[in-house]
């Protein structure tokens, strides 16, 4: 069985409902294969908002909890520096879980840029922050970084999603793993 990471995104935007809407979709055993990286306090009430109906206490989601710095500074649909770092602390420690082969793939939930910014993580895209050396052993062992959307802050809220090369991405993913 794969082990999956899923990140659950900013805490104070749309990733940790995403998170809990999606895995309120899956059957019991694919959602099994999934390791929500994140904090507890923020899923559980995310999955209360949209009427998952999820278990993320002992026997239900496992829930790698991450500590989130500044907690109470993160507040609802506004980037802040502190969802910012939440955010990317819930990367990191999925990107550290796959160095380590703790999972076999990372999925990863929205998460704001500007909040990124704010934090002082300065990265066009968070699949791009992974230590590099992390991304080059991913590599020797077969495992690459498949991206399909990079969306960039264009200023006064409009976001523009780059679609350069994400063809080729998409062929090379197919090829890899098939349809």
């Amino acid at each position: 069985m794969a082990a999956i990471a899923v990140t659950m995104g900013d805490p104070s935007g749309v990733g940790p409902e995403i998170v809990c809407k999606a895995l309120a979709a899956l059957p019991a055993r694919e959602r099994a294969e999934c390791r929500v990286v994140g904090a507890r306090r923020f899923l559980e009430r995310a999955g209360a908002l949209v009427g998952a109906g999820l278990d993320f206490g002992p026997g239900g989601i496992d829930v790698v909890e991450v500590e989130t710095p500044l907690q109470d500074e993160i507040r609802d649909a506004r980037a802040t520096a502190a969802g910012g770092h939440a955010a990317h602390g819930y990367v990191a420690a999925a990107v550290e879980m796959a160095a380590r082969g703790a999972v076999d793939a990372i999925v990863t939930a929205p998460l704001n840029k500007a909040a990124l910014h704010a934090a002082g993580h300065r990265y066009d895209g968070h699949t791009l922050f992974a230590d590099p050396s992390i991304v080059t052993r991913a590599k020797a062992d077969g495992v690459g970084r498949i991206g399909v959307t990079v969306h960039a802050d264009a200023g006064d809220g409009v976001v523009v999603n780059r679609h350069a090369h994400r063809a080729a991405e998409i062929d090379v993913a197919e090829g890899r793993f098939g349809r």
